[in-house]
């Protein structure tokens, strides 16, 4: 009877903490959305109001961000690859696997290097404003969406863990 019981309470604590992680995962994600955006920003601000030549760019915005941006963004710099487009969707492809991102806006950023050093400043940075638009749309969809989602999945989660405790019992 003991284990019984004590094979419920695991139940419900464990629903309950997926419920808390399956929040906390959507904080993390308008964190990164966030930061994204704010380097956005910078890069459409130092190649276009500074012309300065993307890699050049990356680099000083790689010292004004920290953790995996700042990594990826590093390692875009460092590269000997003329391609910046390639190396741009390689890095990020293999960056982003940490994320707490959706698919599509992974998908976003990779695409965003198509868009890059090709084109003359003007289009260049219409392709960045778009981007961040894009960006801005999430970040106010995911803000109206956490406390809704939160408060269910913490009680879906709770709420799941007793009754599946109950039914084992």
């Amino acid at each position: 009877m003991f284990l019984r019981f004590l094979g419920g309470i695991l139940i419900v604590a464990a629903t309950s903490i997926y419920g808390l992680m399956l929040a906390s995962d959507m904080r993390k994600r308008l964190k990164e959305l966030l930061e994204m955006k704010r380097i956005m920003f910078l890069l459409k601000s130092e190649t276009g109001y500074n012309a300065a030549p993307i890699k050049e760019a990356l680099y000083n915005i790689s010292k004004r961000t920290s953790g995996k941006y700042a990594d990826i963004l590093s390692r875009i710099y460092e590269s000997d690859e003329v391609d910046i487009c390639e190396v741009w969707k390689r890095q990020w492809k293999k960056g982003l696997e940490s994320f707490h991102l959706a698919p599509e806006e992974k998908e976003e950023i990779i695409i965003l290097a198509d868009s890059m050093g090709l084109q003359d400043t003007k289009s260049q940075n219409a392709q960045f404003d778009l981007y961040l638009s894009k960006l801005e749309e999430a970040i106010n969809e995911l803000t109206g969406e956490i406390p809704k989602k939160s408060k269910v999945y913490k009680c879906v989660g709770i709420g799941g863990g007793v009754i599946l405790a109950i039914i084992f019992l």
